[in-house]
This record gives C-alpha cells, structure tokens and sequence, in this order.
C-alpha cells in the first residue's frame, strides 16, 4: 500500500516569479547560501549513508524513503512512495503549491546500494580533510542530499525556476530499475528536461554531459557431458573471441563477467553473462553485430546467445 507524506506550506512559498533576469546573479546568491550549509549538507548525509539501503533487501529502502520525504516536508513538497514487487518501491515528491500545465524538470535519483548490511561494521563513515567516505556516499546518497538542499535554497531564497522541480527516487537502480523504468519515462515524457542527480566529478564539479550505452548478453554452450573438456576449450576461445571486442581508444568495452557451468542427465551447460558498453550509437550497433555473429567453432558445441543495448548512449 503506498504511503504519502502530505505538506501543508503556503503557496507563496515558492516565490511569485520566475528569476530569470540575472541568471550569474542567482547562481551567485546560491553558491553564498551553499557554502554556508555546508555542515548541514555533511549532518544530512551522514544521516542518510548511516541507513544501509542494498538494492537486493527492499525492507531497507524504508528508512531512507521516510528521511528524504520528512527532508522535503520542510520545502513544500508532497511526497508519494509506491511500493515495488521485487524492489523497495520509489518516491515521487511534487511542489504542494506546483501549477497545473506548468513546465516541469525531473530530478532523478536513487537510493539504493551495492552495498550488503553490515558494510559499515566493517567499513564505517569517516571524514578526513574534508572528505566524507563510506557505503554509498558518493553513489549516490550525497547526489541526493545535493538534491534536497537545492530545493531548499531555492524556497529559502525565494527564487522560483521556470521549470517546476519533480524529484523521483528509486531503489532497484543498481540492479538494472527493471522495475521504475516505466515511472521514469512516463515522468520524462512529460518534462521539459530531466537531470540525474549523481554528484559532479571530481573537485572542480564538473557536470556528467555524457553516457555510455549499456548492454548484457547472454550466452550459453551446450555440449555432451562426456565432452566436458572441449566444452571448457570451446569456453576458453570464446571468452577471447568477446574480449577482443573491446576498444580502449573508443572507450567500448565488452566483458565475460559471471561464467556458471552445470551438468544434467548428459548435457553440459555453460552460461556466460556479458557487460557492454559503447560510447556512441555507431560503436553500439557494431558490437551488437559482431556479438550476434559469434559461432561455435565445434559442430559438437551449440551457443545461443540472446540480449543486446538496453540503453542507448546520450
């Protein structure tokens, strides 16, 4: 059942106009107010990365899901969270006071991550030199802190963006967001832009402008039991066959990263899951190709492989 967190601000909470006039003005009155929550942003984060959030335990996304929307209580926001089948749901926060046919920017984030529970027993937060480290800080708990104060010095300084900000986050993003895909491009259909939260890289902040395209395939060569060994040849030439595939000077790349072998009755089966990622829609259409090309060389070993790019580059 899904829940809502309700905000009761005033409509005027958002300013009564576009500030659009001066835009290095405005950036420079948010980067003042930013640098002056600079303990809060770390006190909110440390809060945040404190809750462990692995994609593959939904129970955990609660926590996290509770704190963001009490977070955007405090900036007007009405936040929905649907729950999921397999993952732990996602959140939709809207401006209470929002205009209906208003231009809308998405703002994407998620809160889950790689991490197991228990990692920060082993792995626990620390700051040095300025430098706030652990499970999920950077990928990508402090995007969505970024996220929230943003919101919040826009309220606090009163400046309303042309583009109303809409912020979703899901919990299965590390693990493909098989489930939150449809939400996410129902949602981007109807923005006039859309802007994933991660944070910037490196100290400069420089922003993300690109992506690479990503794909899987899977593979499996089936052979008689009694021919084991040549199927673990056949293996062996094919895992060089993909791997030569990969590009370093164009940045494509194409990895065997999980091989699982087992035998019924008097069949061998191995199953290769392969990772592919291509920078631009040329390099993608060619490894989608080649990939689908590839044959057994042994008229005793079958292969199939299925798959292909999911998500396109941008």
């Amino acid at each position: 059942k899904r829940r809502r967190y309700r905000s009761a601000a005033p409509a005027a909470a958002w300013g009564t106009a576009p500030d659009v006039v001066d835009p290095a003005h405005v950036a420079a009155r948010l980067a003042a107010w930013m640098k002056d929550q600079a303990s809060a942003m770390q006190a909110l984060l440390e809060e945040l990365a404190a809750l462990e959030t692995p994609s593959l335990q939904p129970e955990t996304q609660s926590g996290a899901f509770d704190l963001l929307a009490r977070e955007l209580l405090r900036e007007g926001y009405t936040s929905t969270w649907w729950p999921g089948r397999r993952s732990g749901g996602l959140l939709l926060a809207c401006p209470v006071d929002r205009q209906r046919g208003a231009p809308v920017q998405l703002l994407l984030g998620h809160c889950d991550t790689v991490w197991p529970v228990g990692t920060l027993a082993e792995m626990p937060l620390r700051l040095e030199d300025g430098r706030l480290s652990g499970p999920g800080v950077f990928d990508m708990k402090g995007g969505l802190v970024q996220t929230v104060f943003a919101l919040r010095a826009l309220r606090s300084l009163g400046i309303t963006p042309p583009a109303t900000p809409v912020m979703l986050v899901n919990s299965d993003e590390e693990i493909g967001s098989d489930e939150s895909t449809l939400a996410i491009e129902r949602l981007a259909r109807i923005s006039c832009r859309a802007f994933v939260m991660e944070p910037a890289l490196g100290v400069a902040g420089k922003l993300k402008t690109a992506r690479k395209g990503v794909g899987q395939f899977r593979m499996k060569l089936s052979g008689d039991r009694s021919d084991a060994n040549i199927v673990a040849g056949e293996l062996a030439r094919l895992i060089r066959t993909l791997s030569a595939l990969t590009d370093p000077v164009s940045g494509a790349s194409v990895n065997v990263g999980i091989v699982c072998s087992g035998a019924e009755n008097e069949t061998m089966d191995v199953e290769l899951i392969v990772d592919v990622r291509a920078p631009d829609a040329g390099s993608a259409r060619q490894i989608e190709q080649a990939v689908a090309a590839v044959r057994s060389a042994l008229p005793s070993v079958t292969l199939e492989t299925a798959g292909g790019i999911s998500r396109p580059p941008m």
